[in-house]
């Protein structure tokens, strides 16, 4: 999204970036031990908490003015697990 160059087609575009999944591809919803006895490791997944929040963040924003409503376009992407996420 190279906002210096006059041909960008999102160059207009207001952006949104998930900078990074909780390793659940922005879909769980879950708390798990992993390891062994001695040694436990607690991994929360909030994936789909953090995605549902960007998009409520996004209708209050429309709400407020801040971002056009209804919108014109709604683009979602992702790269690495993000893409599996963006689907």
């Amino acid at each position: 999204f190279n906002n210096d160059n006059l041909t960008n087609p999102f160059l207009n575009f207001s952006k949104i970036q998930i900078n990074y999944c909780s390793g659940d591809v922005h879909a769980g919803n879950k708390t798990t031990n992993y390891g062994g006895e001695m040694n436990v490791t607690r991994v929360t997944q909030n994936g789909i908490m953090n995605a549902k929040t960007v998009l409520d963040w996004l209708v209050q924003q429309q709400m407020n003015g801040n971002i056009a409503s209804p919108l014109e376009n709604l683009i979602i992407a992702g790269s690495s697990a993000g893409s599996i996420g963006a689907q």
